[in-house]
């Protein structure tokens, strides 16, 4: 009659285990870890975006949010274009007010600030681009019946809506996640 011994089936156990850890994990990755679409490059250019829409200065706004979103990541430099081996155009194409939120009396209360921004990547060095998309970024905002905190709060929901898109640019660009 044979004897179970439960050490030598522990000790079988965690060697298995430890063998398959070590063997069976080498090839795997997890999925937006990469280098993004900036592959091996260390050096873009970003350019102030273009504006086609009524808004005045919100591309100013939306390339320094974008500048300053690479700059804080650092993984890529921001250079001039002569020196880039990426070059991120942007151009600001649709800007909306869109009403959302309604008091008793039909009074809007809060507007979405919608943006449509395209963006192009361009990799120097092969002459292709590596983005050529149209993103949409939003923000929400309330008003009041004070004009000046309607504007502000206007101005900072278009802040909070660069930063937005900034950072998911970052993702995109940089960390690979799309």
């Amino acid at each position: 009659m044979k004897r179970y011994c439960p050490d030598k089936n522990i000790s079988r156990l965690i060697l298995s285990l430890l063998i398959m850890l070590s063997v069976g994990c080498g090839g795997y990755r997890l999925v937006g870890t990469s280098s993004g679409a900036a592959g091996g490059a260390n050096k873009i250019a970003i350019p102030v975006f273009k504006n086609n829409t009524p808004e005045p200065g919100i591309e100013r706004n939306v390339t320094a949010k974008v500048r300053e979103a690479f700059i804080q990541n650092g993984r890529l430099r921001v250079v001039p274009e002569k020196k880039a081996d990426l070059i991120f155009r942007g151009n600001v194409n649709h800007y909306e007010l869109r009403p959302v939120s309604f008091d008793t009396n039909d009074n809007v209360t809060e507007y979405w600030v919608i943006m449509n921004i395209e963006v192009k990547v361009k990799d120097t060095s092969k002459n292709k681009f590596l983005i050529d998309q149209t993103f949409r970024s939003k923000w929400t905002y309330e008003v009041s019946s004070d004009l000046l905190y309607s504007e502000r709060s206007r101005n900072e929901a278009i802040d909070k809506a660069s930063s937005d898109f900034a950072e998911k640019m970052i993702s995109i660009v940089v960390e690979g996640f799309w």
